[in-house]
């Protein structure tokens, strides 16, 4: 289930309180298209539903589009609608996606996805402001707000000729770039505390969140993001005995502590005691992030094990699969 309020809202992270802040300036220009962008999981759907929720088209329907569910066949009848008899099956006219929004709002969700034709014909619905149902000649008007969302580069997606420029820069007169949680250090807490609250109080619960809880968390680098963080917190809080007041360590999926091993190294001198040497990285706060040291550590673990994954794993601590991830996440 979705989140009940914008993770901008739960936020005290600068990059946060910029996103709200532009939330706040497209809401108040209710025909501009919006370009969302960030990676699964960040709540791109969610800033959406605030950017309507905040506009003069709030009291208007909000229709939000899977474009990776739209069935090739039927992708122009479900934007578009039909007329009956425009195809068998077409027993009567449908309205499509975009008549039924009216005046509210469209959300285009992973518009990175889209097949190519009909991005065309996208690109002339938005440059036009009409359509045709599938079947019908009489032009009918567009006049919902687009939204688009996607958590892939459409840039790159162009380069690659996935993506056709045109659309590209139709869609993009106002990005808002979502970041990922795990660049939202002083986020975490607060939205774990917060989806805590709202689980506990629905299953008559009152819990807190312990100090190691906190810790681990703050130490895992969450590649479903904001989602994740969610759906782990509703975990431990039905996990939770009743009479429980706090939140412990054991509640969380096992891959928390095991995915967090690395980014517990955060002191000014890391050592590593290894039986053939020792591994050390110096860590200087101020200078250093904790994503470069970790990129360090993977690099000396690697060198040590003169490039088998499995033995730099060992090294290391974490499992071979917690490594592979670093690996690909850090390009090594």
């Amino acid at each position: 289930s979705a989140p009940t309020s914008s993770p901008a809202a739960t936020s005290e992270s600068a990059a946060m309180k910029e996103v709200r802040a532009r939330i706040h300036e497209v809401a108040a220009s209710p025909d501009t298209t919006v370009l969302l962008h960030g990676e699964s999981g960040t709540g791109k759907g969610i800033a959406a539903r605030a950017i309507h929720g905040l506009s003069a088209r709030s009291a208007e329907p909000y229709v939000a589009i899977d474009c990776v569910a739209l069935p090739a066949p039927l992708a122009e009848s479900e934007l578009f609608g039909h007329e009956k008899g425009a195809f068998t099956g077409a027993e009567r006219q449908k309205p499509g996606r975009l008549e039924i929004a009216g005046r509210g709002t469209v959300l285009l969700d992973e518009i990175g996805d889209m097949e190519w034709t009909l991005q065309g014909k996208l690109l002339r619905v938005l440059e036009e402001r009409t359509f045709e149902r599938v079947g019908g000649v009489r032009p009918v008007q567009l006049e919902a707000r687009v939204i688009a969302a996607s958590h892939r580069d459409l840039a790159q997606l162009v380069s690659e000729k996935k993506f056709r420029l045109d659309l590209f820069h139709r869609l993009s007169v106002f990005p808002i770039v979502i970041p990922p949680l795990r660049q939202r250090g002083e986020d975490i807490v607060l939205l774990a505390s917060h989806f805590c609250t709202e689980f506990g109080s629905r299953l008559g619960k009152q819990l807190t969140l312990a100090p190691e809880v906190c810790e681990l968390l703050l130490h895992y680098d969450f590649p479903g993001n904001v989602r994740e963080l969610r759906n782990l917190i509703e975990r431990a809080v039905i996990l939770a005995a009743a009479g429980k007041s706090v939140i412990t360590p054991e509640l969380l999926p096992p891959r928390i502590a095991e995915m967090a091993v690395l980014g517990q190294v955060v002191a000014p001198q890391v050592l590593t005691q290894h039986t053939e040497g020792s591994l050390t990285v110096t860590f200087e706060p101020g200078r250093d992030t904790l994503e470069n040291l970790e990129r360090r550590l993977l690099e000396e673990a690697l060198r040590m094990a003169g490039g088998k994954k499995v033995k730099a794993a060992e090294i290391l601590g974490i499992s071979r699969f917690a490594l592979l991830r670093r690996v690909e996440k850090f390009g090594l």
